[in-house]
Order: structure tokens, then sequence, then C-alpha cells
């Protein structure tokens, strides 16, 4: 999975503490990646719990949304930034 592959990269090796555990962010990467490979493989018409899942257009839309409100935000903190100066 992403985590054991992050493991054997360096780039990623803040990810881990000294312990070895996974940081909060590195764990949500891994179930982007997990929810894109799922999201493929219903588009290839390979996916055995097509009816339990959400559509490709929900996923779709749900990721244009969560996009829309970090750059929304940004915009905010940048134009808050530049009242600042």
């Amino acid at each position: 999975d992403f985590v054991t592959f992050a493991r054997s990269e360096g780039r990623f090796s803040k990810q881990f503490d000294k312990k070895g555990n996974r940081s909060p962010k590195l764990l949500a990467s891994k179930q982007e990646r997990l929810d894109n490979w799922h999201l493929l493989q219903e588009l290839a018409g390979i996916s055995k719990d097509e009816a339990t899942k959400p559509t490709p257009t929900q996923k779709i839309s749900a990721s244009a949304d969560a996009a829309a409100k970090q750059k929304a935000a940004l915009l905010a903190k940048l134009k808050a930034k530049k009242k600042q100066n």
C-alpha cells in the first residue's frame, strides 16, 4: 500500500515520527489514493461493489467542491496578508 511505499522513499521521511508512526497527512494521502484507485476500477467496469459506492460523478463533484473551498480559503488568506502589508 501507499504507506509501505512511503517508508521506502526518503522524501516521505518527515511523515513518520521516531517510532515509525504515520502522520495524519500521510494517512489522508493513503485514503485519497485508495479512493482514486477504486474510482479507476469503477470507470473500467471491474469493481464488484458499484451499488454501495458513490458514483464517479458524485466523487468528482465532492473533489471539485473541496478544491473550490481550499482555493477560496487560500485567496482569503492572501487578501488578508496583502491588507497587512
